[in-house]
Order: C-alpha cells, then sequence, then structure tokens
C-alpha cells in the first residue's frame, strides 16, 4: 500500500527526479563517515552548518545494471538488489555474509518526483536466512517526506543554497527462529531507523547523510537493547550533473 501526503505547497525549486537523482550503473560513490551531528530542525529556509566535523573512515558504494529495471549495488558488507518502476525505486532484497532477505512486498527506497512538503508512505515484507541457521521475517512500514529546504554548509568554501532534505522513518519488525513455521509466535524485535539526506542541486547523489537505527525488544517493558548513530559526508561521486 503506498499513500501520498503533500504537506504544504511551494515554489521551491530543487525536487527529486529520477532524472536528477537516481543512481546510474557504473558509478562509484565513496562515503565518508565523521562525527555523528543533530539534523536540525524541519521547514523551509533551513541553515545546517556541518563544517569542521572530524572524519572516522571512509567506504564506498558501487551500482551496476542487470536489466533495463533493475539494479545492484554493493559495498565492502552487503549487496543489494533493486528495482525500478516509473514513480519509485524499491529494494527487492540484499545479501551480506551472515543475512539474505528476499521481499515479497518490496521495500520502498525513494519516490520520484518529491519536492519539499511531500510524503509518501509503503508497507513492505520479506523472509530470509541468518547463518543459514534461522528463519528470519521482517515486516514494516516507510514514509519517506521532503521535510526541509535550505543552506548546506559543509565547509567555508563550500555552501550549498536550495538544498532539500529528505527525512525517511522506517519501522521494521523482525522475527527469527530455526523452524520457519514457528515466526508468527516469537519474541518480536523492532528496529526503528531514521534516515536524513541532504540533495544539493547539481549533484546525482546526496551530499550528506545522518542514520539513527534504535533496536527494541517486546515484552511487558519495551526496551532499548541497541543504538547507533552516524553521519556521513558524500565526498566523491564518479556522476556529478553539470
Amino acid at each position: 500500500m503506498l499513500i501520498f501526503h503533500s504537506i504544504a505547497p511551494t515554489n521551491a525549486q530543487n525536487t527529486l527526479s529520477q532524472a536528477a537523482n537516481l543512481m546510474q550503473p557504473g558509478d562509484s560513490v565513496t562515503k565518508e563517515r565523521v562525527e555523528y551531528v543533530y539534523a536540525g530542525e524541519g521547514g523551509e529556509h533551513a541553515v545546517w552548518d556541518f563544517s569542521n566535523l572530524d572524519s572516522e573512515d571512509t567506504y564506498y558504494i558501487k551500482y551496476d545494471t542487470i536489466s533495463e529495471s533493475q539494479l545492484t549495488g554493493y559495498d565492502m558488507q552487503k549487496t543489494y538488489n533493486y528495482r525500478l518502476t516509473s514513480d519509485s525505486l524499491l529494494m527487492t532484497g540484499y545479501e551480506s555474509p551472515l543475512l539474505s532477505i528476499d521481499y515479497q512486498q518490496p521495500l520502498l527506497i525513494q519516490y520520484f518526483p518529491l519536492k519539499f512538503g511531500q510524503t509518501y508512505s509503503a508497507d513492505y515484507q520479506g523472509n530470509g536466512r541468518y547463518c543459514s541457521t534461522h528463519f528470519e521475517r521482517n515486516y514494516g512500514s516507510v514514509r519517506i517526506t521532503a521535510d526541509a529546504i535550505g543552506t548546506l554548509i559543509l565547509s567555508e568554501k563550500d555552501t550549498l543554497p536550495n538544498t532539500l532534505r529528505i527525512y525517511t522513518i522506517n519501522t521494521e519488525a523482525i522475527r527469527l527462529n530455526r523452524d520457519s513455521c514457528r515466526n508468527d509466535s516469537d519474541n518480536l524485535k523492532l528496529v526503528i531507523t531514521e534516515h536524513y539526506q541532504w540533495y544539493a542541486l547539481g549533484y546525482r547523489y546526496p551530499v550528506f547523510e545522518t542514520i539513527t537505527s534504535s533496536t527494541l525488544i517486546t515484552g511487558s517493558v519495551l526496551m532499548i537493547i541497541f543504538q547507533d548513530r552516524q553521519s556521513i559526508n558524500v565526498n566523491e561521486t564518479s556522476n556529478e550533473l553539470s
């Protein structure tokens, strides 16, 4: 199920589109992890100053094509499979050394076009194997919002006006058991991931990202058992728009 909401009309020029922002086969994107920084408030005329952040490490993501509507992305840990429709980029599955997931109802990654004030929501569900010994069932919902537009400052010499921020929240339930028939009766783990991406005019890929992931277990008390936070500076791409 895909749900569309328009929060408020706007005359902002920066709009996320397939032509300008869809990953391209053959592209290699280098990302630099930096110290975590708060994403800031949403709205118009925002100013984000992410300059002078300490670097932690770097990694890359590469993209290849399988067919006209299918793409693969991979980094040092995972391989991701995507399917493109007329208005959506969907993830159909992914694989790592420990886990493989196939989505029977694909995971919405991006909706096109998307401009400030618009929101799209969709459900997803998939099944997989963990360590080749446990069956895993994943299901949840994704909400994608173009929640802010403004000026992004990455350094004294790198100020990017009319930058569009995309906020994605993914609420995922995970059930794991050695017996696939018992998945629905197992203890439930919840993972809530909040992902902010800043898209600047003239760049295909987001120039900055923050990701916060919280893992919770259910029972008589809801308890956070793990939380990961990271900020990512996309400092090199092979496909910068002219």
